[in-house]
This record gives C-alpha cells, structure tokens and sequence, in this order.
C-alpha cells in the first residue's frame, strides 16, 4: 500500500452510490466513450509522481506510482523520466467503467503546456458538468470535446471506489515503485 499522505496532501472523503469495482484503469478515456470527470477536488489529486514504462499492459503503457526520494530523483536525472500528474476520476458512460485519467503537469515556469495536454485539460472541465467525448486533431496537434447530441442523464458513481485514496489503491495495486531495486528501474540503470 501507498502512504498517500506522505506524497500528497489530504482531501476529504466524499460516499457515492453504485457498484464495487475490482479493478480501476489508469488511462484517457477512448476517442469512442462519452465520459464524465467528477466535479468534486476531492476526488482529484495534483503532484502525483510517476514513472511511465514503455512495456504495455492491457490498457496500454505502464504507469507506476513512485514513492521513493531517492528514485524520484534519479528518475528527475534521468532525461526527465519522472513526470507529474494531475490525477481526475471518470465515468465512462457505455460501460458505466470508473477510471483514473490523468494530465502530466508542467514543473518548469519558463515552458508552456503543450497543446495536447492543455486541450485534455480544458475537455476534462467540460466534462465536470457534461458529457463529453475527445478526440485528437493531429493536425492542428490538439483534443477536441464533442458532446453528445441529446441531453444524456447524470451519472451515477459508484458506490466503491468510496474515497479517491481506495480508487489510487485498487489502480496502482503493485505498480509501486518504492526502491532502487525495482525491475523497471533496474532495467533503466542496466543491471539485471
């Protein structure tokens, strides 16, 4: 288990009302699903520090949630390996699936974001109040939202994840980093 609080600061839990989820994704929502973010910060956490691997899992990349010092920095070192996140709960409407999606942060005050991740972000408020559907225009290198044609009813959280905190547990699961030992970073630094 993480110590969330150690990376993170605290919010306030907040009871929801559907059904138990085992497993939780981490990752955007597809340019096919109408999705929802929750317009509540408590189930949104920024500075969230990751490691994304280039191995795939059934989703897609790898995301790994770093809670060692130590390896944060060398990751920082490393070609800017280390990203973080802003961390946003979804619902996605066809399958009424819960996810965790996420935007990577800019930590330097001197660059912009970039267009992809600005338009992802302008979406995702969109979608607090509305459903919302996103797809990529390659050309212009932007998102777009598109909304759906008739009024969708509200949607209906579930009942577990009950607290961000459990819904960041159940996704990550063991993709914790936590040591320098740790098989992705000890393929990064070319040990066996």
């Amino acid at each position: 288990m993480v110590d969330w609080d150690a990376l993170i600061p605290e919010k306030q839990e907040v009871r929801s009302t559907k059904k138990k989820e085992d497993f939780i994704a981490i990752r955007k929502p597809k340019k096919t699903e109408f999705f929802r973010i929750r317009n509540d910060s408590a189930w949104e956490r920024q500075h969230v520090p990751l490691y994304v691997s280039n191995g795939k899992d059934d989703e897609g990349e790898i995301v790994y949630v770093v809670t060692d010092a130590k390896v944060r920095d060398y990751l920082e070192e490393s070609n800017g390996m280390l990203i973080y996140a802003h961390f946003y709960s979804a619902l996605i409407r066809s399958t009424d699936n819960f996810l965790l999606t996420y935007i990577p942060e800019v930590r330097d005050a001197t660059k912009a974001e970039n267009k992809y991740h600005e338009t992802r972000r302008r979406a995702y408020e969109h979608a607090k109040t509305q459903w919302v559907r996103m797809t990529t225009n390659m050309s212009l290198g932007v998102y777009e939202a598109h909304t759906p044609e008739e009024k969708l009813e509200e949607p209906e959280w579930p009942v577990f994840p009950a607290t961000l905190r459990e819904a960041l547990d159940v996704a990550f699961g063991d993709k914790i980093i936590s040591d320098m030992n740790h098989p992705e970073i000890r393929k990064l630094r070319g040990l066996k």
